[in-house]
C-alpha cells in the first residue's frame, strides 16, 4: 500500500507506517538521497504529536525543504508523508487519507 502511495502522489519522498510507540512497520522511500532509517526516523518522532491521548487525526509540517503530513489510522497507528519542496498538499492529503483507510481495514 505505501509503495502505491508512492506512484499516486506526485512529489512523494517518502512514507512510513507506525504503530503507536513510533516503531516502524513498513516503510517505502521514493527519493534516493533518502534511506529507510530516514522516514523511521521521522515516523518516530512524530508519534510525540499523534500518541492517542492528544487525539490528533492529521497534521501538517511545512518547511524550507518541504512538508510533512501525518495521518492517524486508528488504534494508534499512523502514516508519515514527506514531499519533496514547493509540492501541493492538498491530493497528497486526500491520498494519505485514502491508505490510512485501506490500511485501517487490514488492522
Amino acid at each position: 500500500m505505501l509503495a502505491s502511495l508512492l506512484q499516486r502522489t506526485k512529489g512523494t519522498r517518502g512514507v512510513v507506517f507506525c504503530d503507536g510507540d513510533g516503531e516502524s512497520v513498513d516503510v517505502a522511500v521514493g527519493d534516493p538521497q533518502l534511506s529507510d532509517f530516514d522516514m523511521k526516523v521521522l515516523g518516530a518522532h512524530a508519534a510525540a504529536w499523534l500518541a492517542p491521548p492528544a487525539n490528533v487525526q492529521e497534521l501538517k509540517i511545512r518547511c524550507s525543504k518541504g512538508t510533512l503530513l501525518c495521518r492517524s489510522v486508528r488504534e494508534g497507528y499512523y502514516l508519515v508523508l514527506l514531499l519533496g519542496q514547493d509540492v501541493p498538499t492538498g491530493a497528497a492529503a486526500f491520498e494519505l487519507l485514502r491508505t490510512a483507510a485501506e490500511v485501517s481495514t487490514e488492522l
